[in-house]
């Protein structure tokens, strides 16, 4: 037992070294947004959205994902995932967790709340789960930047600010690209919204 322990510890700090290291920015998520704000339509909707992902999470986590399976029962767009987690939001449990990640409805091209969600070893996340720890709506996931949660708003076009936002120009408008919530927003929805009834 203490061997296999000592194996995965290793297994987890050796993938954290590397996915911080590839993952590492040189930018400042506030220096890419200065001068840029969402649009009203844009504000209208994460707020709709963060409140439906708050009403429908027993859970909300933010981990780093270590591990990401396709699942062999139900659809094959399924996937499962283990996060490490830094912090639980909303619930508690264990450090390392499994977290299922169901496809739910097509992409819909006029509504970036359908893109489904994409999930990625090494990448860090917030994760909004139902009562068995199924990903809220499918696509409850958005990657962390600094205090900012991050998003792609198409699904042909899997981006992450980690990445993109370094090779995109000075004078692109990062919320054309990006679904970007304050981490703050988020607290303050959960705090405001609680989880359905037959969640508690």
């Amino acid at each position: 037992m203490w061997i296999w322990m000592t194996i995965l510890w290793t297994y987890l700090s050796v993938s954290t070294v590397e996915a911080q290291d590839l993952l590492s920015s040189k930018v400042d998520p506030r220096l890419l947004l200065n001068g840029y704000e969402p649009s009203s339509e844009d504000l209208k909707k994460v707020e709709e959205t963060l409140r439906r992902y708050a009403k429908g999470s027993k859970y909300v986590i933010i981990g780093e994902v270590i591990h990401v399976n396709r699942l062999s029962s139900g659809s094959q767009l399924d996937r499962e995932a283990y996060i490490e987690v830094i912090s639980w939001m909303r619930g508690e449990g264990d450090i390392n967790t499994r977290i299922v990640m169901p496809y739910n409805a097509p992409y819909i091209d006029t509504d970036w709340s359908t893109v489904p969600g994409i999930l990625v070893k090494g990448y860090p996340v917030v994760v909004f789960l139902d009562d068995k720890f199924r990903v809220v709506e499918g696509n409850g996931l958005f990657y962390t930047d600094g205090e900012y949660l991050w998003r792609n708003k198409r699904s042909e076009l899997f981006l992450h600010p980690h990445y993109d936002r370094e090779w995109q120009s000075q004078m692109q408008n990062p919320y054309d690209d990006y679904v970007i919530v304050p981490l703050s927003d988020v607290s303050k929805m959960l705090e405001k919204q609680r989880p359905a009834k037959w969640l508690r």
